[in-house]
């Protein structure tokens, strides 16, 4: 029974989300079938019969890789381009004269039957090699070298032109798989498609990028390899995207709890008609660092994209994050000390703000009960380092090691209840990537010191 041309077992197989139809996916990766096509000569256009098969039951949309070698992998090239009829022109005219052209030993110093023009022509006329380039689809290409250090020699026996037997040693190699989705240049394509064809005293052998290849079905003529790899690639990026989802939804879990804190305080105070509005303030200034909190968090995985490095003024930024906090830093009485700060740095203005202001909002929750003071110093030796000092509560010895992972709390996380352990985890992963090294020392109950690590021209110009 079909039903709009697609086979009802495959439309079960897409509610069983075993397979995925185009834009389905939720990762980078979309649930598929790889589809394998074997060597040998005779089997090149039942190829082109079993390809008319998947496109009649609807299978057709659900490859997403496919392998070959030698005339297997002719086909998953011309597979890629999706032109059926192109591709079944091409096998009917196929003919022993169109592939096979004599050469001749007086010519060539390499043993070798035949030319290539016959299959180059072929190649050239039948095969767009922009299909490769939109980066849908997998198409790996099995191609043996025979230049390498682990190869041995093998006999194969002939009856040459003259007549007379022949025997002659030839390399058989390690075979390698080329995805032509990632290889550059058409002419490199081309060299793979004829290489991976190139059957040893037969064809000469083909030369890619230094090294020679020859038949891939020597070696490996079903070559499943390269599909179990990127099967195993596909649920490993599965599995990492579903222990994101469900770090992000336990991290908004915990991230409304702590938001429903100082907005029940600030609608109480609304309704008690609070008159100290710096305390009303402090709580907006605390919802508002949550709620930046968790955007940054929603995008520190792509995060690349988001910034530019380039020169900072870190006293302008030091200085609007103090605005930024500073209702919350006089409710707290808190004083401020600044020293020597107006340097330029490397750095993204946005994100080092989000950074330092996190620094910030961590030294007014954590602080002490008298004369509070958080200070700004900058350290310039080689290179450019910040320093933010606060006279807090401190961090106990055995969770300073600990202050960068993620969700954790540690002694201060059960004294101070409205505590993700998120803050310090989003900074450090956005200053890895930003090129900012951070560290953190701590005396309980004395002082906390957050240094930032600033690098110079020389570092981004090697990490480029």
């Amino acid at each position: 029974m079909k039903r709009n041309g697609e086979d009802t077992k495959v439309d079960g197989l897409v509610e069983q989300g075993i397979l995925q139809e185009p834009g389905m996916q939720r990762t980078g990766v979309r649930k598929g079938i790889g589809l394998v096509l074997v060597g040998g000569g005779g089997r090149g256009a039942y190829h082109i019969g079993v390809w008319k098969a998947l496109r009649d039951t609807g299978l057709e949309n659900y490859i997403t890789a496919v392998s070959g070698s030698s005339v297997g992998g002719l086909n998953a090239a011309l597979f890629i381009q999706k032109d059926l009829d192109k591709a079944q022109d091409i096998w009917k005219s196929i003919s022993m004269e169109t592939i096979l052209t004599p050469r001749f030993k007086s010519e060539h110093s390499r043993p070798a039957l035949f030319e290539r023009d016959g299959l180059g022509r072929i190649i050239d006329e039948g095969l767009d090699m922009r299909c490769f380039d939109n980066g849908e689809y997998n198409c790996w290409i099995a191609c043996v070298r025979v230049d390498g250090g682990d190869n041995k020699e093998e006999e194969i026996q002939y009856i040459n032109f003259e007549g007379r037997k022949v025997v002659r040693k030839y390399v058989c190699g390690r075979t390698e798989y080329f995805n032509l989705k990632h290889v550059q240049g058409d002419d490199t394509r081309k060299k793979i498609l004829l290489a991976t064809s190139a059957m040893p005293l037969v064809f000469p052998k083909e030369e890619i990028d230094g090294h020679h290849y020859e038949d891939g079905g020597i070696k490996d003529n079903i070559p499943l390899r390269p599909l179990y790899e990127i099967d195993k690639s596909m649920y490993e990026e599965i599995e990492i995207y579903e222990n994101n989802l469900k770090d992000f939804k336990e991290y908004i879990e915990l991230w409304i709890h702590e938001v429903k804190l100082p907005i029940s305080s600030a609608k109480l105070m609304i309704h008690n008609h609070e008159q100290n509005v710096r305390k009303l303030k402090d709580q907006v200034n605390r919802i508002e660092n949550y709620v930046e909190q968790v955007l940054y968090y929603a995008r520190k995985d792509n995060s690349e994209k988001d910034y530019l490095i380039k020169s900072c003024d870190l006293g302008m930024i030091i200085r609007n994050v103090i605005k930024r906090n500073q209702d919350s830093l006089l409710y707290q009485k808190i004083n401020i000390e600044i020293e020597q700060i107006n340097y330029t740095v490397l750095s993204d203005t946005k994100w080092l703000e989000f950074i330092i202001n996190q620094i910030v909002s961590n030294s007014i929750k954590y602080h002490c009960q008298n004369n509070c003071k958080i200070i700004f110093k900058v350290i310039k030796t080689n290179n450019i380092a910040l320093e933010i000092i606060d006279n807090g509560i401190g961090i106990k010895k055995s969770d300073l090691s600990k202050v960068f992972n993620k969700s954790f709390t540690g002694e201060n996380g059960r004294l101070v209840s409205s505590s993700t352990g998120m803050g310090l985890y989003i900074v450090k992963r956005l200053c890895d990537k930003l090129g900012h090294k951070i560290i953190v020392e701590s005396q309980y109950n004395k002082y906390t010191k957050v240094t930032l690590y600033f690098n110079d021209d020389q570092y981004y110009n090697v990490v480029r």
